[in-house]
Order: structure tokens, then sequence, then C-alpha cells
């Protein structure tokens, strides 16, 4: 995921961070009919959130596995909005897979949510 955005920032924003709010602002009014870059903001949290969740699991396995429901269902719910509007809502091409995909990855979550709470 880091790659991703290092290659997006440098490929199509030329490391200009108001050329990525500019981009994402028009792919929002082409895909949505609303002009808005502040969903770049919540790419940014994306690559935050998934960093700390990697970093807790690599450093303290343990607290990891035994953290709060509520702490697993936040951070896997926040990955899997953004994976859905990744895919289905912006994606070109994988709106077709995207859907039944992220059916089967839900229905396979809910139960492991249940079991930990």
């Amino acid at each position: 995921m880091a790659v991703h955005v290092l290659l997006a920032f440098h490929v199509h924003h030329q490391w200009s961070h108001d050329e990525a709010v500019v981009a994402t602002a028009a792919q929002t009014r082409e895909v949505l009919g609303v002009e808005w870059g502040g969903g770049l903001w919540f790419n940014h949290v994306l690559v935050l959130v998934w960093l700390a969740d990697s970093a807790w699991r690599a450093l303290d396995l343990k607290s990891y596995e035994n953290r709060p429901c509520h702490v697993h269902a936040v951070i896997h719910l926040y990955l899997a909005f953004m994976w859905f509007n990744a895919t289905v809502v912006f994606g070109s091409g994988s709106r077709i897979l995207g859907v039944p995909v992220f059916a089967i990855l839900a229905l396979r979550f809910i139960p492991k949510i249940r079991r930990k709470g």
C-alpha cells in the first residue's frame, strides 16, 4: 500500500499534494457529481491506520490478538469501507468483481467479530 501511494504521488501528481487534491476532486465530481478533494485525506488516514495496525501486530502479537473486539471491528470496518470505495465506487473495471468479493469478505468477517466479542 505504501508503494502504491508513493508511486501515485511520484507518477501522477509529481509530488504535489495540491495536484493530488485537485485530481481527487475531479474524480469525485466525475463519479459522485460533487467536486471534493477531501477524500485524499481518507487515503492518508488509511495508510496510517494500516501501518499502525501492522506495527501493533509485529511488535506485540499477544496484545494484538487480545485487543478489544470494538477496536478490531473499527479498524477492519474502515479498511473495508476504503476498499469498497476504491474498487466499487471509484474503481474502473473492478466493479463487476468488487461487489461479490466484498460480500464474501464481509460474510467471512462477521462471524469472526461475533466470536471475538
